[in-house]
């Protein structure tokens, strides 16, 4: 048996039964619709390219806390740091355990563009995910980059 991914929603499933062939396409299937909502303290992990102003290309780390709103498939989240904060809206689709929320976002410096979180999976205790982000502010800007937190209730 040999499993081939072509997305990280999707793959090819090969096996053999007594000698005949057989192959399936897969698709992660959802049981339930995950609840995002919550208060969550952790980190990201960022890498910058492509900005008009060469400066702004880099990798950063940063602390903060992300606060997370759910209601149906409309997400909304507002994350704070060191750095300044952002507002983050969009359209949350479930495959499987695993989250896709695709939108835009706009930072109190003037930052703003469109986002794409995907891999996002949440527990009882914790959120983790990885996205990638267009800029229009600053120009050409692109950005990649991994998220998670802890669940917390004291900050």
């Amino acid at each position: 048996m040999t499993w081939s991914p072509t997305s990280i929603i999707t793959g090819i499933l090969s096996y053999s039964v007594d000698g005949v062939p057989v192959t399936k396409s897969v698709t992660r299937e959802t049981l339930v619709n995950e609840n995002y909502s919550g208060h969550f303290g952790g980190g990201i992990h960022e890498t910058d390219t492509g900005c008009a102003d060469p400066s702004l290309n880099g990798t950063l780390d940063s602390i903060g806390v992300l606060d997370i709103a759910q209601t149906g498939a409309t997400l909304t989240m507002t994350g704070a740091s060191a750095s300044g904060s952002c507002s983050y809206a969009g359209t949350l689709t479930q495959f499987g355990q695993m989250g896709d929320v695709v939108g835009s976002f706009a930072c109190v410096n003037g930052a703003n563009g469109s986002f794409h979180m995907f891999e996002f999976q949440v527990t009882e205790f914790s959120m983790i995910g990885r996205f990638t982000a267009s800029y229009n502010f600053p120009a050409g800007c692109e950005a990649t980059g991994w998220f998670g937190g802890l669940k917390v209730t004291t900050f």
